[in-house]
Parts: structure tokens; sequence; C-alpha cells
């Protein structure tokens, strides 16, 4: 704040300890106040404004270092431009060459997915769908296998309401290992690929040293046993059939094998001999039966060649990816086969070739292309 008086003489205030004094008038950059020895403040006369033009230009030039920065800035891209072009097109060519790959060998000339891919998809959908099924056919197992009577076996098995008498029946007649399940590791599982869906096939060992193999069904929301394939269910022992007791007639799982199948290929029959399989005991067989002849001409003969074929190239029925545990050079059968007793002698004869395997199932497993039997 200023006062001018006539003699040229003005107060002032001093911004810094706030007393007034007086000076010379006018503008006196050494004037100091005379109470606290400082210059007063320094907003005693407002700065003069700015022009607008002044301030446009201000804001529309920036500062030295700004731009230096935004020169740089600019630069920058130009250094390294040809790289990303280079990165970008190799990128763009690889797309190309993957698209180009995949649409070459995906298809074949009928427009159907080419056979490794299949496969390879195939086998990746099935390792899923065991690993979400394992432990709950792994459970049914132990809980079949815990269970000491039939009845609480039924509630583990398949169709069980119909199961249940035959689950009677057998065990009345056969006697199998007991196998204690805390001593069972499974060794191998496969997907069973069937037209009703699919099973689970899995083969188990056990630490007093059985060996066999399962088949699991779904059936209302649970992995359930087929019991038939579990036992090798046959109507009658067969050791007692062929010594003559029982019916005359009987359904039988049995193994079978060709014999002098190198001798006989030409010959217009297939020599035969059926083995009762022994629970537990993969690679075993009982005694043989007498021999069988039958007819290569015969729907049984085609059926019964194409089996031996596939077991010869080591392969199962349904194309079921899993380790043959059964003896070399028998298949897996189920026949109905009928005892005749004439003139004091005995005789048998294959009524009917069910199946070339041992499941709960009217599917015949052979329905692919004709077996390529491997050269060794």
């Amino acid at each position: 704040m200023r006062l001018v008086s006539d003699k040229n003489i003005s107060w002032f205030h001093c911004g810094r300890c706030g007393s007034l004094f007086e000076s010379s008038a006018g503008q006196a950059p050494d004037r100091l106040c005379p109470s606290c020895g400082l210059k007063p403040s320094l907003g005693l006369d407002p700065l003069p404004r700015k022009s607008a033009d002044a301030d446009t230009i201000l804001h529309e030039i920036p500062p030295s270092s700004s731009r230096e920065d935004n020169k740089t800035a600019r630069r920058k891209p130009r250094g390294g431009s040809w790289v990303l072009k280079f990165v970008v097109g190799w990128l763009l060519l690889l797309l190309v060459l993957v698209v180009v790959n995949r649409m070459i060998w995906t298809e074949s000339d009928e427009g159907n997915v080419a056979p490794s891919t299949r496969d390879n998809s195939a086998s990746a959908a099935d390792a899923a769908f065991l690993i979400n099924a394992t432990p709950l056919f792994s459970q049914t197992l132990q809980g079949f296998m815990q269970a000491e009577t039939p009845g609480e076996q039924n509630q583990f098995v398949l169709s069980a309401n119909t199961a249940s008498a035959r689950m009677l029946r057998f065990q009345g007649m056969n006697s199998l290992a007991k196998i204690d399940p805390a001593a069972v590791t499974m060794t191998d599982s496969a997907v069973v690929h069937l037209q009703q869906g699919k099973a689970i096939a899995a083969n188990w060992s056990s630490t007093d040293g059985h060996r066999f193999d399962t088949i699991f069904f779904e059936e209302n929301g649970q992995w359930l046993l087929d019991w038939d394939h579990y036992v090798r269910y046959s109507d009658y022992p067969w050791s007692l059939f062929l010594a003559g007791s029982g019916t005359e007639t009987g359904e039988f799982r049995l193994l079978a094998r060709e014999r002098l199948a190198e001798e006989r290929k030409n010959s217009t029959t297939i020599s035969l001999t059926f083995h009762n399989p022994l629970f537990g005991r993969a690679g075993q067989t009982g005694s043989p039966s007498p021999e069988f002849l039958v007819s290569r001409d015969s729907e049984n003969g085609r059926l019964l060649t194409k089996a031996f074929k596939l077991r010869r190239n080591a392969q199962l029925p349904f194309g079921t990816t899993l380790p043959v545990i059964d003896p070399e050079d028998f298949i897996r059968v189920r026949v109905k086969i009928q005892r005749v007793e004439r003139d004091l002698e005995r005789s048998f004869e294959i009524l009917d070739t069910i199946k070339c395997h041992w499941l709960s199932v009217d599917e015949s497993g052979l329905d692919g292309p004709e077996p390529v039997v491997r050269e060794d």
C-alpha cells in the first residue's frame, strides 16, 4: 500500500513485518524497510499483464526440452519399423502355412477327416473320458470284490435284475479265487466303442499273482461291472459238461485254439479245441476238449477265421487298444454246444458261434475292415 505526500514522499507498507514507513516515491530497487531491514513485499505494484498474443504464442510453442522429446519420439519408430514389418510378415506366413497344412491333412478326397487326425482326436477324447470315469469304475470293482453275498454284489452289477438268478446258480456250481481288493492294481484301461455307446475295458493284477480283466458299462449314471464277462459265465461247468454231466446243450464262454493252422490252411474245415479259462490266472487254460471241425464256408467258419486273423495281429474285437492277456494264439468265444451220446460214444457239435468275445452285447465286434496279418 502506498500513500503519496506533498513532498514527493510516499508511505509504504512492508509486506514482511507489516510496518509503515516513508520513502521516496517511485521505483527504488534498493528500498529497505527501516523496521526489519529487508526489502518490502515484491507485490507492492502489480506487474503489467501479458498480452493475449503473448499468451497464445507461449501456449503454442512448447519448451525446448519438450520439442526435442517429440522429435525423438517421432524418430524412434522409423529406426525399428523394418524389424516390426519383418516379424509381422513372418507370423502371417506361418499362419498361412498352418491353415493350408490343416486343409490338406484333415480332409481326404471324399471330404472325410484323415485317419491320422481322426485317430489322434479320438485318442485324446478317450484319454479325457477315462480320466473322469476311472475313479468311478474302480470304486465299483472294489465294492463288488468286498461284497460277501450275491445280494450285496447286485448293486455293482450290470442289469442286476436279470443277472441275479444267474449269479446264484453260477456260484452254486463254481468257485472263484478270492482276491483281496486292497492288493489289486489296474495295469491298463481303454475305451470300447460300441453301437450302443461306450464301455470301458481294464486289466488288473494283484500282489498275490492274480491277473484278470473287466468290462464296465454306464447304467443309470453308474459304471457297473459286466458280471458275465468277469466270471466267464457258462450255463454249466465246462469240465463237467465234457464228462457227460448236466443238460445236453449249453452256452459257454471259452478259449478256442486253431489246431495245425499252417498245415491245414488249405483244408475246407477248421480244426478247433476249446479250453476252459481259469479265473484270475490269465495266460493259463484248462485241459483241451476233443477236436471240433467247422466248415470254413459256413457262417461260424467265416467268423472264427476273421477272429483268428485279428488275434495273430495282436488285436482285439471292437478295435480295443488294450494289451492281450490271453495265451498266444487263443481267441475268446461264446458258443452253443451240443453233447451227443450215441452207441456208448460221446461226441460234441457246435450249434452256434454266438460271438468271438465275452461281452454282454449282441455286436460281433468284427464288423470293421478285414484284419491284415503282420509278417514277422
